[in-house]
């Protein structure tokens, strides 16, 4: 849309006086074009400044200590992304979305601490979820709570779901899967429970887009019951 730029702006005004002749239906169209001439400017502005941001999303890592080099190799890549970034006072942000450990060390205290390391590598704040392949520690844990608990532990989190603020009004929430020895149907459903919908439903009533805010969601895959298929 370019019409705070004045040209276009005064050309569909003009065109609604001398074209629309129902007098209650033209000033309800002026009044419209002004209210979004005036959104439009307010969108420009606040596009100027700190309230610029990147996020850089990791899927599906299955990290293998025995085999970093294209793992280190897309760090490398995607921390110049987020270095190169304009504004120094841009926010950059690192999500991932679970599944961190290769198939065999999936789920395990080591996999967790030697992932915890390898994020640091990228020198940027970084927010964590589950898969369902890292509650599959089934040979260190009895249960689907107790390797959750080690993983909340390594990656020093309180809850499995977490909320930031990356820049003004803009969040990142993530709601963690929380089962896989206990799966009602397949160990790959992304099961999130009651708890965390009720904090992420107050979240929303908290933080409302007609306040300005934006909520950017994440999960490891759609949650069960959503609907969404991939």
């Amino acid at each position: 849309m370019v019409l705070p730029g004045g040209s276009a702006a005064t050309e569909l005004r003009k065109l609604l006086k001398e074209e629309v002749a129902d007098e209650k239906l033209r000033t309800k169209a002026l009044q419209l074009l002004e209210r979004t001439i005036k959104e439009e400017r307010s969108l420009q502005r606040s596009g100027d400044g700190n309230d610029e941001w990147s996020v850089a999303v990791l899927g599906d890592l299955h990290l293998d200590a025995a085999d970093m080099q294209m793992h280190n190799v897309a760090r490398t890549q995607i921390k110049a992304l987020l270095d190169k970034d304009v504004a120094p006072s841009k926010s950059r942000h690192i999500v991932s979305l679970g599944d961190i450990g290769a198939y065999g060390s999936a789920g395990t205290t080591e996999n967790f601490e030697f992932t915890k390391k390898w994020l640091q590598g990228f020198e940027y704040p970084c927010d964590i979820i589950t898969g369902n392949h890292d509650l599959e520690g089934i040979n260190e844990f009895d249960t689907d709570v107790a390797n959750l608990a080690k993983w909340m532990e390594t990656f020093g989190k309180e809850t499995p779901y977490f909320c930031t603020e990356i820049s003004d009004k803009v969040l990142c929430v993530g709601l963690s899967t929380v089962r896989f020895r206990d799966a009602t149907y397949s160990s790959h459903e992304v099961f999130v429970d009651d708890n965390q919908i009720a904090w992420f439903e107050e979240t929303l009533k908290k933080h409302p887009a007609n306040d300005g805010w934006k909520i950017l969601v994440y999960t490891h895959a759609p949650i069960m019951g959503s609907g969404l298929r991939v």
